[in-house]
């Protein structure tokens, strides 16, 4: 409860700080909204041609794109600024000030700023979900909305670990200037499926399956290309991600210097 308390604190406090340039916070939800639809118009684009690509029809690439909208929208809310400031507050020593807080560092460290004007990522990611969902004439059910829920906290929670593990690297690198990159890199390869990638290779898989289970196998769970029973297969993985990422940031952090010492 003290962590929750906290969250809503911090939460309130970049509300506030927002809703100072109103104008600039509205504006960027704006252009969200219209970048996820001109990234749907691309991909229309490629279907003027042919019905499917690789046994993915257009609504279900839509899908898969709305969930991936979802999660990047969640993440760029809570995390994506403070990891990547990772390397800069463990450069300069401001890293200091969350060891002597009464509360994780870890959580501190990851949640003191909020993007809130990326909620329109997140909900026009839901939006094109929902839409995607009513053309495959898929009927409300438990297991569907239970599915989806699992799969966006799978998600998010396996992109979170991954972008983790990197940013720790900052403990033991004098620049890490390459983590932005990297990002942009590992954003632009889950907008697209990556069993286009793989091949059903079982190396393959097995090397990007951090990878796979954010969006790929989700939406192949839904759309019935593979057997619902993968989705046991989300929660394990992503559990296994997400605490060898926190014990990587805990022995980063037994290596850290501060900048006064």
């Amino acid at each position: 409860m003290k962590y929750l308390h906290l969250l809503i604190s911090l939460f309130r406090n970049n509300l506030a700080r927002d809703m100072e340039y109103r104008a600039n916070f509205f504006l960027m939800v704006i252009s969200q909204v219209l970048w996820v639809v001109v990234q749907l118009a691309l991909i229309s684009v490629f279907f003027t041609s042919s019905s499917t690509i690789h046994g993915w029809d257009i609504y279900q690439l839509f899908l898969l794109v709305g969930m991936y909208r979802c999660i990047d929208g969640l993440f760029h809310i809570f995390f994506y600024r403070n990891l990547l400031d990772f390397p800069e507050i463990i450069r300069t020593g401001d890293l200091d000030g969350f060891l002597t807080k009464p509360a994780g560092t870890l959580f501190l460290a990851s949640t003191r700023y909020q993007k809130l004007n990326e909620v329109g990522t997140t909900l026009t990611g839901a939006g094109v979900v929902i839409f995607s969902l009513f053309h495959l004439h898929y009927q409300l059910s438990l297991f569907l909305v239970g599915t989806l829920f699992i799969s966006l906290l799978a998600g998010l929670t396996t992109v979170y670990s991954v972008i983790l593990m990197f940013s720790s690297l900052s403990f033991f690198l004098t620049r890490m200037t390459a983590l932005e990159a990297f990002w942009d890199m590992l954003s632009k390869t889950l907008r697209v499926p990556l069993d286009l990638i793989t091949q059903g290779n079982s190396l393959a898989n097995a090397l990007l399956l951090p990878l796979l289970i954010v969006v790929t196998i989700p939406a192949q769970i839904i759309t019935q290309k593979i057997s619902g029973l993968f989705i046991f297969l989300e929660i394990p993985c992503a559990l296994v991600f997400f605490i060898l990422a926190v014990r990587f940031f805990n022995f980063s952090l037994r290596h850290y210097s501060s900048a006064s010492s």
